[in-house]
């Protein structure tokens, strides 16, 4: 069975944009990508892996 992970790359000096990458898993293969999409790492739910969109009150 396949396996896709979702996670932010790690801090990088200065940004407060964090890069999303993808990462899909099946026996021996084991491949990684960038995403190319940018969000602030306070809008990201690591358990879910998914981007929280703030809601406005």
């Amino acid at each position: 069975m396949a396996t896709i992970y979702l996670t932010l790359s790690r801090k990088t000096d200065g940004n407060t944009q964090r890069e999303i990458r993808i990462r899909f898993k099946h026996s021996k293969i084991d491949q990684q990508a960038k995403t190319n999409i940018f969000i602030p790492a306070e809008y990201w739910n690591s358990e879910t892996q998914q981007i929280i969109i703030p809601t406005s009150v």
